[in-house]
């Protein structure tokens, strides 16, 4: 049976709802002297669930962060790179950079670019030094370069 107050579960027999004191009207009639009032019990102490999910949601929260960070540097490198682009008969090879690093190659038919020689050579002797020397060095060969 449940209090017809509060709507708490109620052991058979009592007198009083323990959780909110108000009379059970059982059938039964009330003692002699008036009703019998009980010692109301402890009520326990409801604690909600803990949220499952709160921790998954901190992770991709902080992967996200960090893929729109990457996605802002790559628009700023890309927004502030210079591009060298020197093309012959047998291919084309195009250089992206900025003023402190060479970030990227890309090549067509015959043409060849080494990244790694590329960025190493830049690093000891400079940008401009090695993106000079290439463009020389392909307008030498017969190809025809510009820079943006």
């Amino acid at each position: 049976m449940n209090c017809r107050n509060c709507g708490n579960l109620l052991q058979q027999g009592v007198m009083v709802c323990p959780y909110c004191g108000t009379p059970v009207n059982n059938g039964m009639q009330q003692p002699m002297g008036g009703p019998m009032y009980q010692q109301p019990m402890m009520q326990q102490q409801y604690a909600p669930p803990k949220k499952s999910g709160s921790a998954l949601k901190i992770i991709l929260g902080v992967i996200g962060g960090i893929i729109l960070l990457v996605i802002v540097v790559a628009v700023v490198i890309v927004l502030t790179s210079k591009k060298l682009k020197c093309s012959a008969a047998g291919g084309s090879f195009t250089v992206y950079y900025t003023d402190s690093n060479i970030w990227a190659c890309t090549t067509t038919g015959t043409g060849t670019c080494d990244l790694d020689l590329l960025q190493s050579n830049a690093k000891t002797y400079g940008v401009d030094k090695v993106i000079s020397l290439l463009k020389t060095t392909a307008e030498n060969s017969g190809a025809v370069c510009t820079s943006e």
